[in-house]
């Protein structure tokens, strides 16, 4: 095996050996020694992104990518393989993304050593970071579109089972449905996108042979669906894909912000999972340009419409006083800005500058609420004219849904289930009464089908009469 393919599976799986570890430990209710539950992670991260950065190295001076895949299966000539597929492009991604985590564990040693959590809940955040670490190494590296497909619904599912017994803590159960309600949009979003793509690869025979996730092999998808769908499944596949992207970069961090700002300690980890979701949507989007190029005409709406959200949650900020939604917003704000700047410029500039400012914002967000400061020194919030987006969210997402479930079950009680109801005990009774008068008597049997004889064939003359063209 090359030598560049084992550096690369090493810095992928060490967070996952070491969240293992922890868990295991966890779950034998055993401590983990302090030196390494506080500087592990720390340690792992550092070689991780190190061997990223050898492999960048490699990558840029061979002018070769890294592919290792296994075959799992094929149908109708579609090879399903399994593996990674490190390039110069996802190892940006990676890099990033790596010495960010790294940022984290060592803020980590800071945050946990001045709000002295107890030993299990240090251990159990632990292993929900190195989960979230490898989950996004793996995700950036796959190999082909279906297994990054599980890797992203797998991001939600291990931020939602963390979630669920560490930032819900003092909200309530609302607050679970809400962050759940708009990870889910995403996740359906994109497997329904992909669905359409395997349609298409398994009608295209020997045109496509692997569903991969690198650009060329998606461009060839993308030119096939675009060419015999008629434009209608391509459109409805890019509008997943754009939902899904949304759904990661902007209004999934802002939900964040928005659903737990009652718990200030909570803005550590939500800031984890706002940035650990946002390199999952700029990936894909930038993966999935080439959908939106074959749609010239709605691009400038698409980007109309993030421009005028990015607008709105500008005017937004000026009635917050909260650093927690104030941060959602920005976080919003900066990522729609580079979807719309790398739309029209394709620069490696946007997206170095896309990271540079996430790290920024973190590194601020983060040294702001280990010192406790929550609120600005402004005025009482106007209820009334602020909370535009959160009022705009719980309507269509909450109150106009439940009060369409009200009217539609109150139709189905009041209305659908009596006259059913009506109608048929009057059947009921007719039946039962024709039944008894003609058990009573055979002759009126007899009557009976005499008159359905002739009841049929005068409906049969008048039917030739009106449609046979007899005069």
């Amino acid at each position: 095996m090359d030598i560049s393919i084992i550096y690369s599976l090493i810095a992928i799986f060490l967070p996952l050996f070491f969240g293992i570890y922890l868990l295991n430990a966890r779950i034998r209710l055993s401590l983990v020694p302090r030196n390494i539950l506080n500087c592990g992670l720390v340690f792992i991260n550092s070689i991780s992104l190190s061997l990223f950065l050898y492999l960048y190295y490699f990558v840029v001076k061979n002018s070769q990518d890294i592919l290792s895949q296994v075959n799992i299966f094929t149908i109708n000539k579609l090879a399903f393989n399994i593996g990674i597929d490190i390039n110069e492009s996802n190892l940006k991604f990676i890099i990033f993304t790596s010495l960010v985590y790294l940022f984290i564990s060592l803020y980590s040693v800071f945050y946990f050593g001045k709000k002295k959590q107890y030993i299990f809940t240090k251990q159990r955040f632990y292993i929900f970071l190195s989960f979230l670490i490898f989950n996004t190494f793996i995700f950036l590296a796959s190999s082909n579109l279906f297994q990054s497909l599980v890797f992203w619904i797998l991001q939600g599912v291990i931020i939602f089972i963390f979630a669920y017994f560490d930032i819900f803590k003092f909200p309530t159960n609302f607050n679970i449905t809400r962050f759940q309600r708009i990870s889910l949009i995403g996740d359906f979003s994109f497997i329904f996108a992909i669905l359409i793509l395997f349609k298409y690869v398994v009608l295209s025979k020997d045109y496509i042979h692997s569903l991969a996730l690198d650009l060329s092999e998606l461009n060839e998808i993308m030119s096939y669906v675009f060419g015999i769908s008629e434009n209608i499944e391509f459109k409805l596949c890019t509008i997943f894909l754009l939902i899904a992207i949304m759904s990661k970069m902007f209004i999934f961090p802002l939900s964040c912000y928005y659903s737990f700002f009652a718990n200030s300690s909570n803005i550590f980890y939500l800031s984890i999972v706002a940035c650990a979701n946002s390199v999952f949507g700029a990936y894909v989007f930038i993966k999935a340009l080439p959908f939106f190029d074959l749609l010239n005409n709605y691009g400038i709406w698409v980007c109309g419409f993030i421009l005028l959200t990015v607008l709105l949650c500008f005017i937004s900020i000026f009635f917050e006083k909260s650093f927690k939604i104030i941060f959602g917003y920005l976080y919003s704000i900066y990522a729609a800005s580079f979807v719309v700047a790398y739309y029209y410029l394709r620069s490696d500039i946007v997206i170095y500058a896309y990271f540079l400012i996430s790290f920024v914002t973190l590194l601020i967000l983060m040294s702001l609420f280990i010192n406790d400061k929550v609120n600005l020194n402004k005025r009482l919030i106007n209820k009334t004219k602020g909370f535009m987006l959160e009022r705009t969210h719980i309507l269509f997402f909450e109150v106009i849904p439940l009060k369409i479930f009200k009217i539609l079950n109150f139709i189905d009680e009041k209305i659908v289930q009596n006259f059913v109801e009506f109608i048929m005990a009057i059947f009921s009774y007719l039946i039962s009464l024709f039944n008894i008068k003609t058990i009573k008597n055979d002759s009126i049997k007899a009557i009976r089908n005499i008159l359905i004889i002739i009841a049929f064939f005068a409906l049969l003359a008048i039917f030739i009469a009106l449609f046979g063209r007899y005069r």
